[in-house]
């Protein structure tokens, strides 16, 4: 499925799943949830995204994700996005 896909998709089977503001490009697919799908967005892309709009350094990404975003996540309630960490070896 396309990035497009899997929003129509995701939007269709669960109006409620939250979609973040402006991180379309860090979308990399869906899981099913009890209430729906949700959709699953990268932790990388997300941090990928806001250095190319030149909102920061690396470092002022990183801390932005990690306190704005990941900290928001729990409080987005059951249809919540999924934030995807890369596997490091």
């Amino acid at each position: 499925m396309t990035r497009d896909e899997v929003m129509e998709y995701v939007g269709s089977e669960n109006p409620k799943a939250v979609k973040l503001d402006d991180l379309d490009d860090a979308i990399v697919g869906f899981a099913d949830q009890m209430d729906g799908p949700v959709l699953v967005y990268s932790y990388t892309k997300i941090v990928e995204n806001i250095i190319e709009r030149g909102d920061g350094t690396y470092e002022e990404a990183v801390e932005y994700v990690d306190y704005n975003v990941m900290r928001a996540i729990p409080y987005m309630g059951p249809h919540q996005p999924i934030i995807l960490q890369p596997v490091t070896e």
